[in-house]
């Protein structure tokens, strides 16, 4: 009986073991569309930060793995490692400007760098992942330093607010040579690599040497040159023309949709925070310094997305419009019984010109600032100030 007793016991350990002991080692997949065009056929290779292309330290997580011949996705697993990747791809493609073939070497793959967890991790690999590590490697300092997790966070985020993409990594482009059927989001991420594809025409330069000339013309801080974003969004423009038969994407215009008319200028963010309390309305008009406008549809409202509303609720409304080039009115009221809480009750975000630096939170001012009661008497008590997080 204690002879089975064992062989049971061990038995049970050897299962535990290889179920990843109840909370132990999980397994990592990275998955994506490579992108230029879409890369079909592709070759993918994950691996571990290293500190240049060619270095000893170069070591490889997962099998190699190839792109769908059909939509470019890949996928590789990684085993149980999580933390920071670099995604490196390299094929042939159909460039978007041209409808030629192009590729990319493997000599200079590109790259798309993540931080991950486990289970399913999306990772895209496209020209603005690529500038994007190139970002990561400088705020890391330089050629021959490993990139941190923390740089790659920073270095992502600032390419997805320069080319208006929700997030280079986790939106995955859509395939151009057919019209473009997927979010908004997909679709903007496809028209801005089209337009990298385009600048390559007008220049007479291949996308190689666009990725130099756009990475040189973006700071540590960020912010992209004014020539280098006018060349992007002049390409944007020439790619979506009516007149522009290589567009394949179904989607043209004279004019560009929403924020990609905005490439390369950067976000700025206002928090706005009430101190007091039984405040049900706040209306105040923020001046904006040079540079500095917001985004408005059609009729002079602000677009979808620059003001969010922090403290949720279904008796809360939140409007905004244009008062003059320089001056925005924001309108918060809380329908029900309920005041608003003190703390921070919503955002504003703004549009910095490209080449301009971020400014300070105090560069923006107020006016006309009124915080009523439900009997609409002003609360004399609270106030609202505007912070930059």
């Amino acid at each position: 009986m204690k002879i089975w007793k064992g062989l049971f016991v061990a038995a049970l350990l050897m299962l535990t073991a290889a179920c990843g002991g109840g909370g132990g080692s999980k397994s990592t997949t990275v998955t994506g569309v490579a992108a230029a065009g879409v890369i079909k056929g592709g070759t993918v290779k994950v691996f571990a930060p290293y500190s240049s292309a060619t270095g000893a330290d170069k070591k490889q997580l997962g099998a190699t793995a190839t792109t769908d011949a059909t939509t470019g996705v890949y996928s590789v697993n990684i085993g149980s490692y999580t933390g920071p990747v670099i995604v490196e791809v390299f094929g042939n493609y159909t460039d978007e400007a041209t409808n030629q073939t192009a590729t990319i070497p493997s000599t200079a793959p590109l790259r798309a760098m993540a931080v991950t967890t486990s289970g399913t991790v999306d990772v895209a690999v496209t020209p603005l992942t690529e500038l994007a590590a190139r970002q990561a490697v400088t705020l890391s300092g330089g050629t021959g330093k490993k990139v941190t997790a923390a740089n790659i966070g920073t270095a992502n985020a600032q390419i997805s607010d320069l080319f208006k993409v929700s997030d280079i990594i986790a939106t995955q482009p859509l395939d151009a040579s057919a019209p473009l059927t997927g979010t908004a989001d997909q679709k903007n991420y496809t028209l801005v690599l089209a337009a990298l594809s385009q600048v390559g025409v007008i220049n007479s330069t291949g996308l190689s040497t666009t990725l130099d000339t756009v990475a040189a013309g973006i700071n540590t801080s960020g912010v992209m040159t004014d020539p280098v974003a006018t060349s992007i969004t002049d390409a944007l423009d020439a790619f979506v023309a009516p007149t522009n038969t290589n567009n394949k994407t179904g989607i043209t215009t004279t004019t560009l949709p929403g924020e990609l008319a905005d490439i390369g200028a950067t976000t700025v963010t206002l928090t706005m925070v009430l101190t007091g309390t039984g405040v049900k309305s706040v209306q105040t008009d923020i001046t904006m310094p040079s540079n500095v406008s917001v985004e408005t549809d059609d009729t002079g409202a602000l677009a979808a997305g620059v003001l969010t509303n922090l403290i949720g609720g279904t008796n809360v409304s939140l409007v905004g419009s244009e008062l003059s080039a320089s001056t925005v009115r924001v309108i918060f009221n809380r329908a029900d019984t309920t005041p608003m809480p003190a703390g921070d009750i919503a955002t504003v975000k703004f549009l910095v010109a490209p080449g301009v630096a971020a400014p300070a939170a105090t560069a923006f001012t107020k006016a006309n600032t009124m915080l009523k009661d439900a009997n609409g008497a002003v609360v004399s008590t609270a106030n609202l100030a505007l912070v930059k997080r």
